[in-house]
């Protein structure tokens, strides 16, 4: 059933396959579809062995004290949470075996069943059960038994990232690296787990897996001594095995304890015996010479060399002990190894042509041997054979020219190899740190993760390459490509003072290679020079534990400036020395300009101290080098953040005279070199025109300049003359000479700036230049013109991602005009249609609250809005963004685009505007939490921005210009800022209306304190509205008995924008004091309080109040004066009736036409409610009299509550409703 289930599967598949490739036109071919069902069942399917060791290859094996413990809780809890895991469907946890379903039944419990085994092996390695382990490994199948304990090795030999624990993560703990925790007694465990003896590959990992530090104890050695499984004991090969761990693990003299006889190995004829036992020797004497003894040394060479000649002796084993015996011939101090290579090799046709051809052999064979450890030990063998029997002085070379060329040749091979595929660029030791803290250095690493042959380091390989005297013995084509190769590596590495003497020497056999090898040399000195680059081959933690910046950023002396250029010319004049017929002076330019820090500005002397003089320079690399003098002086140098950063300490005027300096000088090189009439001199003509563009820029920065209108003019009509200039050479035999260039420098000095990296928004562009442009573009005739036409749409298009973003739709709008509609700048066309369309799709409105007839003397209000349609205010996110100041808050995000002080920003422009015409009074922006609203336009919304207080500065004034401001899209390049502006509002300031308010409140105070010092009283008037509250006289009626005194006015100011009211009206606020001086200088018996002339709102409307000492009293309409200010309450009450009787009928007319007003004990709402506000209230009625014990607990709870809800660990957001219900319930009490 499965089968047929799987071949009708199969049709169905390959049907529509097959209709793509025309089958269905035909009909259905069978035979073909037969062929793909066999070919299905011929696949081999993946067997048992197979699926368990992917089992294995997925487990997490953590001998970090962090897994080991999570191993030990693991087993602590026992089966509790694999049961609730199998009740639950809980997959397995990270690091246990997940098994997949297999295709039957009983394929799936066989799987399952191992997966739990695997499972148990990982917790046995975590807890050191290593016999536990053997068995589990023994108890594979063979095919796999080894291949498991590999991957056991490998991951016990790699660093695990440890994640600290949630809870110390959040108290600053940081992720870090942690190796494998083996003792000595785990490492025994370890080898003797191995399924059969491990390999020279698996046992280097196991002897990294030792600690060293401190040595381990006694009982390591005697039980390795002892024996276990396959090292050590009685038998002959694992007490070999372990004496070969041992001198692995740096551990001489105890190795000497498990070697075999000298003389039992030499009658069996055990070379790897003997081998071992000659090694022990060498790396004793090596270790400790003296406790070696003087003899240790000849008898290490009389092992190695007894069997050199034995034929029945293996070609690894006699590879072995002759690289031995030519690594000690100078350690043995005497005629011995001298001899006997004049014995051996004295015969072109004898024993040493057998022992070169097997060392040879032995290389070759190893070419495709993944390891390259492995590759480079052959190669140490070559390199110690061939330099060893160079340096005799009767060795005939001659003779062996063809082994030697063999060599040579597998060297050459070696270095194809690694220059492919090695990634590191540097021979220096790099530092690196152990797992508790300790420095140490290493080579670079290759950083190859492919397949295939491993490559080896450049800097080892250099280390054993041949040298001169064994290239001269070999033939010219092997000799040629070994110093190619060499040479390659050397500029690999980044030393390119050691490869120009291989360059010299390729040079005089294939000068087109040696060009490309100079080009190369030029490039990596430009990069080891370069002081703007990082160079990173010392931390910088290596000097200061923690963060010292200070280490990190030494400032570039003028003196090691100096020392660059030195050896700049130095490398111009050995570079001239090789004689290839070529100057690269474009690629010398280059470098030259590098060498410099982008903070320093050059002196023009530097160029003739390496070039020569500069009119020896062609006109190509004069201009270029002029050219990025120019971009460094319009964009870079003057910058004060670049000066900071690379600390160098200049004061504004002494870098501004620097940069005058290299203005004039530039200029100068570049007049002194076209009274000479180059070729080319079209490049010398726009690079000075396009200098004295932005010297004038430059000039007109620091202050006012009368001559910049005019001498940018010129400077345009100069470029003009450039374009011009160049087009009287055309047409030319080589394409590649044609260049659009002068075209787009004078497009960018009609935007602004000749320099588009220097081009800023105050830069005034300059229109009429973009017909003459066109005009000059479009003359050039037929294929001519249209490949001038391309390159310049081309490269306006590419050079969009470099323009300012506030700069983008400027740029676009005049590359329009010249190349609009071509091809090439099709993608920036693109763009500036997209810009157009968000330009119609947002408005920035500004509107008049009330009528246009504003007047001189009161502020008016400026309602200003974003106008736009859902779709735009969709893509762009929102714009409460343009109500934040983001620079100074940490948690800002800007959607990938620099933070913005977008309140600021539209603040600053809109003053600059408005301050001329008008005094801005106040600018009051919403929340950033305000949402858009409706708009009476379908598809259209608004979202409120920001209020103006304004008052024109003269009646003359008859509108308010244009505001704008700047918004940011994300396009094709990064993002654009495009301004938005608003129209023009006319206004009448000659006449002026009321302004419009509603839900008018009103407070008055009167405090008669100072009466008896000053004469006086004071009323202070408080008013707040949803709109702009009235003046004075607006505001109050007349006060009889009283003359007005001075009168302080504190201003009207928006409160707050209440974006919860349909008509946005902003809550206003007016205060003013008012001095009362009594009429004839008497004081009247009563204060009759000023009546409010408009409407006020039906809730607090209107509050009088009067001082009580420092308390604020309720009061009626009218009031008695004269009561003394510490009398209690009642007593001024009473007389204050007993007065109001006494008046008589007239008096009690005029209360009978005034409105009755309920005298009420209360103290008043805070003006303002808010958390603090609040408690200081209930504070002041809990400390009146009338308040009983009880009612003065609760109120001290009630703060208590308050204080802690507000101001506890955990701050809860205020709610103004909740805090003026609790203030209202109070003020009954």
């Amino acid at each position: 059933m499965n089968a047929r289930l799987a071949t009708l599967s199969l049709a169905l598949i390959t049907m529509p396959l097959m209709a793509q490739e025309g089958v269905a036109e035909q009909g259905l071919d069978f035979n073909q579809l037969r062929q793909l069902i066999e070919q299905s069942r011929k696949k081999p399917k993946v067997t048992p062995e197979q699926r368990q060791m992917a089992v294995l290859n997925e487990l997490k094996i953590d001998r970090t004290p962090q897994g080991i413990l999570a191993v030990r809780l693991e087993e602590a809890q026992g089966n509790e949470a694999a049961e609730e895991g199998e009740k639950s469907g809980a997959t397995a946890e990270e690091g246990e075996a997940k098994v997949e379903p297999a295709e039957s039944s009983e394929d799936d419990r066989a799987l399952a069943d191992f997966g739990n085994r695997a499972n148990a092996y990982r917790r046995d390695v975590a807890l050191g059960r290593w016999d536990q382990v053997k068995v589990f490994l023994g108890e594979l199948p063979e095919s796999m038994a080894m291949e498991a304990y590999q991957s056991l090795l490998e991951k016990l030999s790699s660093v695990l990232q440890v994640q600290p624990a949630p809870a110390l993560a959040l108290q600053g703990a940081k992720p870090y690296q942690q190796s494998a925790v083996m003792s000595p007694d785990d490492v025994l465990g370890l080898i003797a787990a191995a399924p059969k003896p491990p390999d020279k590959e698996a046992m280097a990992k196991v002897v990294k897996l030792l600690p060293t530090h401190p040595r381990p104890p006694q009982a390591f050695f005697d039980t390795l001594d002892s024996g276990i499984s396959q090292f050590g004991g009685k038998d002959l090969a694992d007490r070999n095995r372990a004496a070969e761990f041992l001198l692995d693990s740096g551990f001489v003299v105890e190795a000497g304890k498990f070697l075999p006889s000298l003389e039992a190995s030499r009658e069996k004829n055990d070379y790897a015996a003997l081998n071992l036992i000659a090694r022990y020797w060498v790396e004793w004497f090596r270790t400790d010479p003296s406790a070696a003894g003087k003899d240790a040394m000849p008898l290490a060479w009389e092992i190695s060399t007894s069997f050199l000649s034995d034929s029945k002796a293996p070609t690894d084993a006699k590879a072995e002990a002759l690289f031995r015996a030519l690594s000690i011939i100078p350690e043995l101090g005497d005629e011995t190894g001298r001899k006997w290579l004049e014995r051996t090799f004295a015969d072109a046709q004898g024993e040493g042509v057998e022992l070169l051809a097997s060392l040879g052999s032995l290389t070759a064979q190893s070419q495709e041997n993944p390891n390259e450890a492995v590759r480079l030990e052959q190669l140490k063998l070559q390199h110690a054979a061939v330099t060893t029997l160079l340096a005799g002085e009767q060795f005939d070379a001659s003779e062996w020219s063809g082994i030697f060329a063999l060599f040579a040749q597998q060297w050459e091979h070696e270095a194809e190899v690694t220059q492919l595929k090695d990634q590191s660029n540097s021979r220096r030791m790099v530092p690196r740190y152990d797992d508790w803290g300790n420095l140490f250095f290493e080579r670079p690493d290759t950083g190859y993760q492919g397949s295939g042959a491993r490559p080896i380091p450049a800097g080892q390989l250099l280390d054993y390459r041949p040298d001169e005297r064994w290239l001269k013995a070999v033939d010219a084509s092997t000799r040629d490509a070994c110093m190619l190769a060499t040479a390659h590596l050397l500029l690999k590495v980044k030393e390119e003072n050691a490869a120009l003497p291989w360059i010299k020497s390729i040079a005089a056999t294939d000068p087109k290679q040696a060009k490309e090898l100079v080009r190369e040399l030029i490039r990596v000195w430009t990069q080891n020079h370069n002081p703007n680059e990082e160079q990173d081959y010392r931390s910088r933690y290596m000097y200061f534990y923690g963060f010292n910046n200070q280490s990190g950023s030494i400032p570039l002396t003028r003196s090691k400036q100096e020392r660059n250029l030195v050896e700049l010319a130095g490398l111009v004049k050995g570079i001239a020395a090789l004689d290839l017929g070529e100057s690269f002076y474009a690629e010398l330019a280059n470098a030259f300009i590098s060498c410099h820090s982008q903070a320093e500005v050059w002196r023009v002397e530097a160029v003739d101290s390496v070039f020569g003089n500069t009119e020896t320079l062609d006109s190509k690399t004069l201009a270029a080098l002029v050219g990025k003098m120019r971009l460094n002086l319009a964009g870079l140098w003057p910058n004060p953040k670049l000066q900071q950063a690379y600390q160098t300490k200049r004061k504004d005027k002494e870098l501004q005279e620097q940069i005058l300096e290299g203005y004039v000088a530039a200029e100068a090189v570049l007049e002194k070199a076209l009274t000479h009439d180059p070729e080319g001199a079209w490049r010398l003509e726009e690079q000075l025109a396009a200098l004295q563009f932005e010297h004038s820029n430059y000039r007109s920065s620091l202050g006012p300049e009368n001559q910049h209108a005019a001498e940018k003019r010129a400077a345009l009509d100069h470029l003009g003359a450039a374009a011009a200039s160049y087009v009287k050479t055309l047409p030319v035999e080589d394409l590649t000479q044609e260049s659009s260039e002068p075209f787009e420098t004078w497009f960018f000095a009609a935007l602004g700036s000749p320099t588009l990296e220097a081009l800023k928004s105050h830069h005034v562009a300059t229109p009429a230049e973009f017909p003459k442009i066109k005009s000059a573009l479009d003359a050039l005739p037929g294929e001519l013109g249209e490949r001038h036409r391309k390159a310049f749409a081309t490269t306006l298009n590419n050079r969009l991602a470099n323009v300012a973003p506030d700069l983008k739709l400027r740029y676009l709008e005049a590359a329009s005009e010249i190349a609009g509609g071509h091809e090439a700048l099709r993608d920036a066309d693109e763009v500036l249609a997209y810009y157009r369309d968000l330009i119609t799709e947002i408005e920035l409105r500004a509107e008049i609250d009330g009528s246009d007839r504003v007047g001189t003397d009161d502020p008016f209000g400026l309602r200003v809005d974003l106008r736009h349609t859902q779709e735009i205010e969709r893509e762009a996110g929102g714009f409460q963004r343009y109500l934040q100041n983001q620079n100074n808050s940490p948690y800002a995000w800007n959607f990938g685009r620099p933070t913005e002080d977008y309140r600021d920003k539209f603040e600053k422009a809109a003053r600059a505007v408005l301050e001329e015409h008008f005094e801005v009074v106040s600018l009051t922006f919403h929340s950033e939490k305000i949402e858009s609203h409706t708009d009476a336009e379908f598809g259209w919304r608004r979202t409120p921005y920001a209020y103006f207080l304004l008052k024109p500065k003269g009646p003359q004034v008859d509108r308010v210009p244009p505001l704008k401001i700047d918004l940011d899209f994300n396009d094709t390049s990064g993002y654009v800022v495009l301004p938005i502006a608003s129209s023009e509002v006319p206004i009448d300031a000659g006449e002026a209306e009321p302004r419009p308010f509603r839900d008018l409140k009103v407070v008055q105070t009167l405090d008669e304190r100072s009466h008896a010092e000053k004469g006086s009283l004071y009323l202070e008037v408080k008013a707040s509205a949803h709109g702009l509250v009235p003046d004075l006289e607006g505001l109050l009626g007349a006060m009889e008995g009283f003359e007005k005194g001075a009168i302080e006015d504190r201003g009207l100011r928006v409160v707050e924008l209440d974006a919860a009211e349909e008509d946005l009206a902003p809550l206003s606020e007016h205060e003013w004091r008012i001095e009362l001086k009594p009429q004839d200088g008497v004081l009247p018996a009563s204060f009759h309080f000023p009546a409010v002339k408009a409407e006020v709102a039906k809730e607090d409307g209107l509050l009088r109040q009067r001082y009580v000492d420092v308390d604020l009293q309720p009061v009626g309409e009218e009031v008695m004066l004269g009561v003394s200010e510490r009398q209690p309450v009642w007593a001024w009450i009473g007389g204050g009736l007993l007065a109001v009787v006494a008046l008589g009928g007239t008096a009690m007319a005029k209360r009978r036409r005034r409105p009755e007003v309920e005298v009420v004990d209360q103290l008043p709402l805070p003006s303002r409610i808010h958390a603090v506000s609040v408690i200081g209230y209930l504070r002041r009625i809990q400390e009146r009299g009338h308040l009983s014990a009880t009612a003065k607990a609760e109120i001290e709870e009630e703060i208590t509550s308050l204080e802690a809800t507000h101001f506890g660990r955990e701050e809860s957001p205020s709610d103004r409703e909740v805090l003026e219900a609790i203030a209202r319930r109070w003020q009954l009490a």
